[in-house]
């Protein structure tokens, strides 16, 4: 006789997956009230019309599958996938952005895998990292504080800039959202400013975080101290998770404090007690031994630091590190052509190789005429000529218009990928309203005007200096001079 084993979420208690999914939702209660008190009503809407979808997602699917409604609908876990994913939402995202991504979450992520127990990643962030990859620019549309803002939304005002997409008379969503603390210091830092500086600069930083986000986090620190009280959650994910993280910030903070936060900041910043005690624990992707915990949550923490404080390298979001088997950032020169790459100063190249043969370059030429001054760019070109990949470094263009050029905006800058000074003719290197092939934004014409021509002369440099560029590196960095 078969022995008929159910999948997972397995666990010890007397206790049903719909009474362990009840706590996990009270034990949100506190951290949702504090995103409610500190950023608006935006998180309480968001997760009422999460819910909604992913319980008619949900039955959708079991009915497709013919399965039975009641028992799996009353497990509650797509009420808990609903609320994860909208918690980590901005709290002005279009309705149909969040539906998108709740449905991707319940359809793609759970159920056709075979439904709870049976998905190999956490259905809520599967969700939330389509919708960051493909919306990048309304992903990252994050509300100042309630305290701070200077244009605060009411529950009317917020229903109809989510489900309408307008705002009050005048205003933008560039307008009324605002960096986050993480990433307002990741900016300032390229800008060669101090943690000090920086930290003292605004108003959107408290006594050891972001504003706002300290309450936040320690509201959802109590929550997950409460499930681990009540034996929902193990231990030893979110303490090796939260002390791998702590300890990273204090190993480079110890090491200067002027180019790195304190742990702290770390710890009460962003989403981290939330991913600790709620998405990282999650019973059924999650390690479910002992010392496997600790790894699994040491891991996550080692990523968390590495990623909020370098990143994706920029020159790897351009030319994938499978192309290239050398270090880029340190097989580079300095050239120097003001007419072609816009600068006096010399520019530096970066140059990627496999098996010693050239692959491509990333140069970082400048748009001297842009509406609000200088652009750099990053813009890297494959040894046949083609554009790898074209990103905006600095730039002070006009919010909500000319700087529609960075790719947290739009995709506009993809636009140059492919192109050659082959496939187009000199006349087609220009937006649209001089005649070329590339779009123009209503009301800001002169910034992509200007990226454009800084493109088009990037690649006429590569082409006059190819065989230079690749030259073998010399001892030390040479800047090489080129009219």
């Amino acid at each position: 006789m078969p022995l008929q084993t159910p999948s997972s979420p397995h666990g010890h208690a007397r206790i049903s997956v719909p009474h362990i999914m009840l706590r996990v939702a009270l034990a949100m209660i506190p951290g949702i009230a504090a995103c409610l008190w500190f950023f608006g009503p935006g998180v309480i809407i968001n997760i009422v019309l999460a819910v909604g979808v992913a319980l008619a997602g949900e039955a959708l699917m079991l009915k497709l599958r013919n399965r039975p409604l009641a028992p799996f609908l009353g497990d509650g876990s797509a009420v808990i996938t609903a609320m994860l994913l909208a918690v980590s939402l901005p709290p002005l995202l279009p309705w149909w952005l969040t539906t998108l991504g709740v449905l991707f979450s319940i359809i793609i992520g759970k159920q056709l895998f075979g439904g709870l127990g049976y998905n190999p990643f956490n259905p809520a962030m599967l969700g939330y990292v389509m919708l960051l990859i493909s919306f990048p620019r309304e992903m990252t549309a994050w509300l100042p504080p309630l305290s701070i803002d200077q244009h605060p939304l009411g529950w009317v005002e917020t229903l109809r800039a989510i489900f309408t997409g307008a705002l009050p008379h005048g205003l933008s969503i560039d307008a009324v959202s605002m960096a986050t603390p993480l990433d307002t210091v990741r900016t300032q830092l390229k800008l060669h400013h101090s943690v000090g500086q920086i930290l003292g600069s605004g108003q959107v930083f408290g006594a050891f975080g972001g504003k706002g986000w300290e309450a936040v986090n320690l509201a959802f620190l109590a929550g997950g101290i409460w499930m681990i009280y009540k034996r929902l959650i193990s231990w030893h994910i979110p303490a090796a998770m939260l002390a791998a993280l702590a300890a990273m910030a204090l190993i480079f903070y110890a090491a200067d404090p002027a180019l790195h936060t304190s742990p702290l900041f770390h710890l009460f910043g962003g989403a981290t007690m939330l991913g600790a005690f709620f998405i990282a624990t999650d019973p059924v992707t999650a390690s479910t031994t002992p010392r496997g915990r600790l790894y699994y949550g040491a891991g996550i923490g080692v990523l968390i630091y590495i990623i909020r404080t370098w990143g994706l390298r920029s020159i790897q979001a351009l030319i994938p590190p499978s192309h290239y088997d050398n270090d880029p950032y340190s097989d580079t020169i300095s050239v120097s052509s003001p007419q072609l790459l816009g600068s006096r100063d010399p520019v530096p190249v970066y140059r990627a190789r496999k098996d010693g043969k050239p692959v491509a370059v990333a140069m970082e030429p400048v748009a001297p005429d842009g509406y609000g001054g200088a652009i750099k760019l990053l813009v890297a070109i494959a040894y046949n000529g083609s554009i790898m990949g074209v990103r905006v470094l600095n730039n002070q263009e006009t919010p909500g218009l000319g700087d529609t050029i960075e790719i947290q905006k739009s995709n506009w800058i993809t636009s140059f990928n492919g192109h050659s000074l082959s496939d187009l003719d000199a006349k087609e290197w220009h937006v649209k309203k001089d005649g070329g092939v590339f779009d123009q934004f209503t009301g800001a014409t002169i910034t992509p005007r200007a990226v454009v021509k800084a493109v088009h002369n990037s690649l006429k440099y590569f082409s006059g200096h190819r065989d230079a560029l690749f030259a073998p590196a010399p001892a030390t960095t040479k800047t090489r001079s080129h009219g």
